[in-house]
């Protein structure tokens, strides 16, 4: 089929078609290296994501341990009181939770200080609701 044409065989068509050709392979060559870029991109944000999800679990387990057993250390320290009646736990309690409190509302980008934050603000909430009891109670 091919052989019934007439070649040219002008150097400067010659020329141009290689010409032609090379730009053609340099553009494909652009458009694969973007895309094998792009892909490299997306594996590595993928990669990064899933560690971040990994991490942010963790740090919602650790938490959830630490409350539970914070909790019952908070009633035990808020029943320390010295022998005059002043409410040592109480106070510690309050102090300790609202520092805890403080810093989980600022949210920092440190991991073991997020944790902290977060289960530390046990201690102010249940000292809330002690002191809440103690209050209803006595006026009872």
């Amino acid at each position: 089929m091919f052989e019934q044409l007439p070649q040219n065989t002008d150097t400067k068509a010659l020329a141009r078609l290689d010409e032609d050709l090379a730009r053609h392979e340099a553009e494909r060559a652009v458009v694969l290296q973007e895309k094998l870029e792009a892909s490299e991109f997306g594996r590595r944000c993928r990669h990064e994501w899933a560690a971040e999800q990994r991490r942010q679990k963790t740090e919602h387990v650790i938490i959830e341990v630490l409350e539970v057993g914070l909790s019952p250390g908070a009633g035990a320290l808020a029943a320390w009181r010295t022998k005059g009646g002043f409410p040592v736990g109480a106070v510690v309690n309050g102090v300790v939770g609202t520092g805890a409190k403080a810093l989980s509302l600022l949210g920092p980008e440190n991991s073991v200080a997020r944790v902290a934050g977060n289960a530390g603000k046990v201690l102010l909430h249940n000292q809330i609701a002690i002191t809440t009891y103690d209050l209803i109670r006595k006026d009872g």
